[in-house]
């Protein structure tokens, strides 16, 4: 790609090209050995040691990551700064096993079998924008959402959260597994790198698909928030160190920035993904992309709605021909006055998800999209992500599957239990136990009030205190029970064979001191019903 040098923006400041002088820094990430390596593998980046110069208007650039540095060039006006910014290239690695993929895909094109015509396997983009209930995104994003209607994308309304927070809702998309069962098996604790986990992106890449990982806020990023993350970059296309050279360069007392120079996060991490998605169609090479964008909305309620017509805008402009698109979120607000909330219970367990399959596909596969329809409107998870993705690697390769990962002190293979496509129609009456959704997680059941002054409610918040507890270093003052705000059971069908219920106890209750709110959920009887 080409950084061109706005002459005209020079003039209208006094300028030329003669009196300016431009220079950038380049951006790299430091790379450590899986043998050798501290927590901080995912978090060093390097600027270059000299600024090299931008001397005519149009400059090829190599270097994916830069920072732009002009100012006059002489006296009195040589100490003036007129421009400084950060600018991400879409540049196809030269590395030797993506030019080994571009040169695979360049075969197969060529090859002399006309009653087998070519098909290049379609592209797999995800977009997601963390804490996005599916609600909060028709309330503060109309534009996208009609954008994605008008694109023909499917709701998926009940599609429903597999953990608490960003990380476990991810791993379940992108490995068919639990958080726990990872932790068994390749990711220990949060100072294990995790380059061992079986992450999607691994089999796209073996099927020579381009692969990419771009997130906005590596402060908060999925896998590096309190962990170490990756040693080795894990795709071939990584953001990271550019968005941990802006960080390095602008420093924050929060996790989070809002503006790159004069640009929002959003407005450059969008243009970056759809350079990302030109520049795999322009080399002819399937892409398998993730993208996350956490500072839009994780801290703000009502943040998507500043950004909606830049996200309708970036739709409406993507090539979407031969692209699978998932349009989603990991879970909605989970903190706040609205989590208080009967509505707010609802949303934090149904984020936001949307798919759109090419017409490409809904030609070739005619059952597709009746089918997707269908199950837009029944019981679906995380897992089921992971399948789908897993269905179109089957379909359009010949990659096996990842294989299942081994208990790190049994030795005993753990099997992905849950998940199906979104492409085979779910069955009516799937319950949250077997979509892999957790009961403190499952929106199917609608919680029956109780008195603040049940017994078994507060029973059940004492016992929440002493876990809570029993967490806190001796220095720590004990908590203890303030009030109880709120509570109600949930029932929920264990066993449709013998028809027994699992009842859950859910309080909500405020402690002293510190006056913290928490909410538990315990599991109390079964009963025959």
């Amino acid at each position: 790609m080409n950084l061109i040098i706005n002459v005209s923006s020079l003039a209208e400041s006094g300028y030329s090209m003669g009196t300016v002088t431009c220079c950038y820094y380049t951006i790299t990430r430091v790379e450590q050995s899986i043998n050798n390596y501290d927590s901080k593998a995912d978090e060093r980046v390097r600027y270059s040691s000299t600024c090299s110069p931008l001397e005519v208007v149009v400059n090829r650039m190599t270097s994916p990551f830069i920072r732009v540095h002009c100012r006059g060039k002489y006296w009195p006006l040589s100490s003036d700064v007129l421009y400084r910014q950060f600018h991400a290239f879409a540049v196809s690695p030269d590395e030797p096993k993506v030019q080994s993929k571009i040169r695979y895909w360049k075969r197969k094109s060529q090859r002399k079998e006309p009653e087998i015509p070519f098909q290049k396997p379609p592209n797999v983009v995800i977009i997601g924008i963390d804490s996005m209930s599916r609600l909060s995104f028709h309330r503060t994003m109309p534009k996208t959402r009609a954008m994605l209607e008008g694109l023909g994308a499917v709701e998926m309304l009940g599609y429903t959260k597999v953990g608490e927070n960003t990380l476990p809702n991810i791993m379940a998309a992108l490995s068919g597994y639990l958080e726990a069962n990872l932790r068994d098996s390749c990711f220990f604790d949060n100072d294990t790198p995790q380059d061992e986990c079986p992450y999607l992106w691994k089999r796209f890449s073996r099927a020579n698909y381009m692969t990419a990982f771009i997130e906005d806020a590596p402060l908060l990023a999925i896998f590096h928030y309190l962990k170490t993350g990756f040693v080795k970059q894990p795709t071939d296309i990584y953001l990271r160190p550019f968005m941990l050279g802006v960080y390095q360069h602008e420093p924050t007392p929060y996790f989070t920035i809002d503006c790159i120079g004069t640009e929002s996060v959003d407005e450059v991490i969008l243009r970056y993904i759809a350079n990302v998605m030109k520049m795999a169609t322009d080399i002819d090479v399937p892409l398998f992309l993730l993208s996350w964008m956490t500072n839009l909305a994780h801290g703000s309620l009502v943040g998507g709605k500043y950004a909606d017509e830049l996200y309708a805008d970036f739709l409406k402009n993507l090539d979407l021909n031969n692209t699978l698109l998932f349009f989603m979120s990991d879970h909605g607000y989970r903190f706040g006055s609205i989590r208080q909330t009967f509505a707010g219970w609802y949303e934090d367990k149904l984020p936001n998800f949307w798919v759109y399959l090419p017409q490409t596909l809904g030609t070739k596969h005619s059952d597709w999209l009746p089918t997707l329809k269908t199950n837009s409107m029944r019981l679906t998870s995380t897992f089921d992500l992971y399948r789908t993705m897993s269905h179109i690697l089957n379909e359009f390769t010949t990659t096996p599957e990842l294989p299942v990962i081994k208990h790190k002190t049994t030795g005993l293979e753990i099997g992905r239990k849950f998940g199906q496509s979104f492409f085979e129609e779910v069955p009516i009456l799937r319950e949250c136990i077997g979509a892999g959704i957790a009961e403190s997680f499952c929106a199917c059941v609608v919680p029956q009030r109780l008195s603040t002054n049940d017994s078994l409610l507060e029973k059940s918040a004492e016992a929440a205190i002493v876990h809570i507890n029993s967490f806190l270093p001796p220095q720590c003052a004990k908590l203890k029970i303030l009030s109880i705000e709120a509570g109600a059971v949930a029932k929920y069908r264990q066993n449709s064979r013998d028809g027994t219920t699992n009842s859950t106890y859910i309080v909500a209750f405020v402690t002293q001191p510190g006056q913290f709110i928490f909410e538990i959920g315990r599991a109390s009887c079964r009963e025959r019903v």
